[in-house]
């Protein structure tokens, strides 16, 4: 027997109110809060551990956008893809490209004498300092071989 799919209809979306979560089959579901806010989830298995991906909330993802995502993300399922972890990683990379550099401020936080530190607590901050430019240095590096 074929798994049930298309189970929820525009109707019961908007009437359901009980916290919990609602399944429309294929990794689809409308998690619905405590408040009664509504969205959109796509649940997955990847090595044994169970992921949600978040697709929006009802306001701004109707149900037919909600399911052509889904279907969008089991194919990338099926080649081989984790789509929350491709997702982390394209964001991550977006941080990394906004704050390139440790702002002069933090810096002068660390080194600051005022400030109630330990001298062995101020070598630590200013390791951590150097080794968070070495890796900004690297990926900038990196970024300018890619271009």
């Amino acid at each position: 027997m074929a798994r049930a799919s298309n189970r929820l209809t525009a109707l019961a979306v908007t009437k359901a109110k009980k916290p919990g979560m609602l399944a429309d089959g294929h990794g689809l579901y409308l998690r619905v809060g405590p408040t009664g806010a509504k969205s959109w989830v796509f649940r997955y298995r990847q090595q044994g551990r169970l992921h949600d991906m978040g697709l929006g909330p009802l306001h701004t993802v109707s149900l037919a956008d909600a399911r052509l995502a889904a279907l969008g993300l089991r194919k990338r399922r099926l080649e081989g893809d984790d789509p929350l972890a491709a997702k982390r990683k394209a964001k991550e990379g977006a941080r990394l490209a906004d704050n390139s550099t440790v702002p002069d401020d933090e810096v002068m936080f660390i080194n600051d004498p005022e400030r109630a530190y330990s001298e062995a607590s101020r070598g630590r901050r200013r390791a951590l300092m150097e080794r968070l430019r070495a890796v900004v240095d690297e990926k900038k590096a990196g970024k300018d071989e890619a271009d």
